[in-house]
């Protein structure tokens, strides 16, 4: 999934080119590339030939569908009306309720599908997902994409795989390999050419 939702800046910088002629540079395709390398650097933990072996499934096809959705809203951001962050993002969260008030309603005549969160360690991370990701990140976005543009602000996506093995190594005592180093490099030096001016 991780490596799926890698294809968002490719989507973001097509729909720029399409909705508002943003040329791509050679550069930032190159940059591009370097970041979806570093990626799958980590995702095949130094082994680019364990991504050929990768199977693609419904969920796969899911993923891609999703990260052109949030391409699609990166590029929309654009030329989003003139409200503030708080504002823009407590209608968007508007919307999210009612789509998932309905499927809550369809998961209520399935029986067994309901599961309530048991402990106290649960709803905390229930709290953490909501405030940090939910939340704070999206408002973070949407004021990235408003300082150097969708093409830029969707590139930034690829970093998610580094945080995650970063935050494997200091938060789950995973071991920091040679390829994390690796990966991080070609993921920043993709996401200094896409950013450069």
């Amino acid at each position: 999934l991780g490596l799926l939702q890698c294809v968002m800046p490719i989507y973001v910088m097509i729909g720029c080119a399409i909705f508002y002629k943003i040329k791509v540079t050679p550069i930032q395709m190159i940059g591009v590339f370097l970041s979806l390398l570093g990626v799958a650097f980590v995702l095949g933990r130094g082994d680019l030939s364990a991504i050929l072996d990768i199977s693609f499934n419904y969920g796969d096809a899911m993923m891609l569908l999703a990260a052109m959705f949030y391409a699609g809203y990166t590029v929309g951001l654009r030329k989003r009306p003139e409200v503030e962050d708080f504002t823009m993002l407590a209608y968007l969260a508007l919307v999210a309720w009612f789509a998932s008030a309905l499927l809550l309603l369809a998961d209520l005549g399935i029986e067994g599908a309901q599961q309530w969160p048991g402990d106290l360690s649960a709803w905390l991370v229930i709290f953490y997902v909501a405030l940090v990701p939910s939340l704070l990140s999206q408002i973070l976005f949407m004021r990235g994409v408003q300082l150097v543009g969708s093409n830029k602000a969707g590139v930034y996506t690829n970093l998610l795989p580094i945080y995650v093995a970063i935050l494997g190594v200091l938060l789950l005592g995973e071991a920091f390999e040679t390829y994390h180093l690796i990966a991080t490099i070609l993921a920043g030096a993709g996401i200094y050419l896409v950013s450069k001016p």
